[in-house]
């Protein structure tokens, strides 16, 4: 086949290469196939805002449709937001990329904006639906107050999607969500659940639900009386998700389900009226995170009810008899998250995990928060998940040791036996979790890990070694209570080449900062232990900053640090607070963000 007649196949094919790593690995081929990739893509998602600036995003792409921007680092690390390890004026302001979407001559075809984790005010808000209003189909974003949000109601009448979801959002009255509801007829999916908003009529909502009847598919608000519940119901004829607090100040109220619910997300306590009695034959997506059961209520609830449940969001006092119950009869579970619950000791075992890897075999993503964890339970989530794509656990803080560490034989197990695995999170405890061993088999056997998130492992540097040998696919790697030394992580940083982001918490810095001159000085230590210079750990196009910790620092003392590095095409960014110490790399000085 001739060149161009090769170059005219590609041309029509590469609209169908979707997957990122394909689309990267295309674009690498020749500068013809890099130049179809810039004009055809059509989604990015920018993992740290920093990593790029706008400017040079709109140029490599100009036809870009979706875009999804993440800012604030930490989010995987368990309970990082609770401690403030990561200061809330980190950064993520949202301003210079709003300046340049609502630039008419860059993104002039975006229609879908995500900001995640990033810090958005009622002025960036104002700017970018007056200029780009009118485009936007789908908006997921956080910060701001309702005066922003009125901005939005009002100039953007063709919205699709309004995402709100766990945003701190200044509330100062419900005229935009009046607004929405009269404007707006095309709505598919309305979400503020979780953002205290509390001011809004529930007339509107019942509004907004009439006048998009034939398109809103999804709904997650904040309380609702259950009277009120009815009329939403009743025009929401097309509805397959709801997420809310109902609550009831009369009896004798039956719903009228939706036919096509499927996916629940409810908070309910005992002297509520429970929204699932009538339809849980149907359900596949249950949110039970926010609601108050014990291990009693969850017993035989969930079990012989929902026979058709593919996801499960539920606290960690579903204990082993709960899952044990799900292993029975929910066999067509996908996704399990279990999240930390009121007990302090935890109530999950390695007991549930087997009986649920034993039960459940299509499940793809299983995270949990543990009190017990063992080898055999490894061995078995190996032997039958052989789909399992996202695996996370999670000890909770006990007084009494696990029965069976090291994890090393079932951490090799797992990996040998759930080939598809691209996330992997392992955050005990209890000392020595995984040794040298342990980490030696993540290298060898995680070929297709992007994700790996550690906790509290005793100086297996060894085996930090050789991990950094394996894992050639590894971008991501995040650790909490740090023990390595200098060597093997700076080993890590340089031969992962595929390696993005890195995020290091309880950083035992030996090194303390001047408050008057903001420079390194050394104290009584050093920082990995005393044996070399933390600025080994960067390379060229490697931004590192170190973190202070919330209370000030003695510089007698050695309080830990957070460290952040990732991967920029840009210089160093100009927005760091006070607590954020930058360690630039001299091999970045001839970058700018004009380079192509």
């Amino acid at each position: 086949m001739e060149p161009d007649s090769i170059d005219r196949v590609f041309d029509y094919v590469i609209p169908y290469i979707h997957t990122t790593d394909d689309r990267n690995s295309v674009s690498l081929v020749c500068r013809k196939w890099f130049h179809f990739d810039c004009l055809t893509r059509k989604h990015v998602t920018i993992h740290l805002c920093y990593a790029t600036s706008p400017h040079r995003l709109s140029r490599r792409f100009p036809f870009l449709k979706s875009l999804t921007l993440k800012g604030k680092p930490g989010k995987a690390i368990p309970r990082a937001s609770a401690f403030q390890w990561v200061p809330h004026d980190w950064g993520g302001y949202v301003s210079s990329w709003i300046e340049v979407i609502s630039n008419t001559n860059s993104f002039r075809c975006l229609k879908s904006i995500r900001f995640r984790r990033m810090i958005v005010t009622d002025s960036d808000l104002e700017l970018l639906v007056r200029m780009r209003g009118k485009d936007i189909r789908v908006l997921d974003i956080n910060g701001f107050s309702t005066d922003g949000l009125l901005k939005v109601s009002t100039n953007c009448c063709n919205l699709r999607t309004l995402c709100l979801q766990k945003s701190e959002i200044v509330d100062k009255d419900g005229e935009w969500l009046h607004e929405l509801a009269s404007r707006n007829t095309c709505m598919e999916s309305l979400n503020f659940y979780e953002t205290g908003i509390d001011k809004c009529d529930t007339k509107d909502l019942v509004l907004l639900t009439k006048n998009c009847s034939d398109t809103l598919t999804s709904l997650k608000v904040t309380d609702c009386d259950l009277s009120d519940l009815m009329d939403v119901f009743r025009y929401a004829v097309k509805l397959e998700e709801y997420g809310g607090a109902p609550y009831t100040t009369s009896t004798g109220i039956v719903l009228k389900i939706p036919l096509k619910l499927r996916s629940i997300t409810i908070t309910y306590r005992r002297n509520h009226i429970p929204i699932l009695i009538d339809f849980p034959q149907q359900l596949t997506e249950l949110n039970l995170t926010c609601v108050s059961f014990n291990d009693n209520d969850y017993d035989g609830f969930l079990a012989y009810k929902c026979p058709s449940l593919e996801v499960l969001y539920a606290k960690d006092t579903i204990g082993d008899s709960g899952l044990q119950d799900l292993s029975q009869s929910c066999k067509k579970l996908r996704r399990v998250k279990i999240m930390r619950g009121s007990s302090e000791e935890g109530v999950v075992s390695q007991l549930g995990l087997i009986a649920l890897a034993r039960g459940c075999v299509k499940i793809e993503c299983l995270h949990a928060y543990i009190k017990d964890i063992t080898n055999e339970a490894l061995e078995c989530i190996g032997s039958n998940l052989k789909n399992l794509y996202d695996f996370r656990i999670t000890s909770v803080a006990t007084r009494q040791m696990m029965t069976d560490l090291p994890l090393d034989n079932g951490v090799q197990a797992l990996l040998r036996g759930c080939t598809k695995l691209e996330k992997l999170g392992i955050y005990i405890h209890n000392p020595v979790p995984l040794t040298d061993v342990g980490l030696s088999s993540i290298g060898i056997f995680g070929k297709n890990l992007r994700s790996l998130m550690l906790g509290f492992l005793m100086k297996p540097n060894d085996g930090l070694l050789q991990l950094s040998v394996g894992c050639p696919k590894l971008q991501k790697f995040e650790v909490r209570g740090f023990g390595f030394n200098e060597q093997a992580i700076s080993m890590l940083a340089w031969k992962l080449s595929s390696l993005r982001y890195m995020w290091i918490q309880s950083y035992r810095a030996g090194y303390t900062i001047c408050e008057t001159k903001m420079d390194f000085i050394e104290s009584k230590g050093n920082i990995f232990g005393g044996d070399g210079n933390i600025r080994n750990l960067i390379r060229p196009n490697w931004h590192m900053e170190l973190i202070r910790p919330e209370v000030h620092v003695d510089v007698d003392s050695f309080q830990p640090f957070s460290l952040l590095a990732y991967y920029s095409l840009i210089g160093q960014r100009m927005d760091l607070p006070k607590r954020v110490i930058p360690l630039h790399s001299p091999l970045d000085d001839h970058d700018s963000d004009d380079d192509d």
